[in-house]
Parts: structure tokens; sequence; C-alpha cells
């Protein structure tokens, strides 16, 4: 669950970041659509950069072993009605 607040905490980030990101310019465009693609390029931008961030959180947690991270597995039971 630690591991995973973690992945949470970037993604609220990213969304600040992007919120800050687009009330901070005077936005200038010839019309609507245009003005969607400069915004949305923008926000790309940020998101690529937090998803380098949580790839290199997951290296740094071995994607949540170092924090006791552990995944539950059910054995799979072929043959049986769903």
């Amino acid at each position: 669950q630690i591991h995973e607040s973690g992945h949470a905490g970037f993604g609220i980030a990213a969304g600040k970041e992007m919120v800050r990101l687009v009330n901070s310019r005077e936005w200038r465009a010839a019309d609507r659509k245009e003005l969607k693609t400069r915004i949305d390029e923008e926000c790309e931008k940020t998101l690529k950069e937090f998803r380098a961030q949580e790839v290199a959180y997951d290296k740094k947690t071995d994607h949540g072993r170092t924090q006791g991270a552990r995944l539950k597995t059910t054995p799979v039971m072929t043959g049986l009605p769903r």
C-alpha cells in the first residue's frame, strides 16, 4: 500500500502541476482548437516528466519490494465454470 500511495502521489502532483501550468500563462491562439492543442501539448510534456519520475521510483523501490509490497496470487483452476 505504501508503494501504490507513492504512485498516487505522482498522479496528484502531475494534476496540480498541469492546473498551475494552465493558470499561470496567458494563452493565445487563433481558435479553440489551436488553444486546446497548445494546452494538450504542454500538459503532455508535464505527464511525460512525471511518468519518468514514476519509472525511476519503481526502479529505486524494485516495484515496491524494498517497501514491503507483495503480490497476492491465487492458483488458476482450469475447466471450472465461471
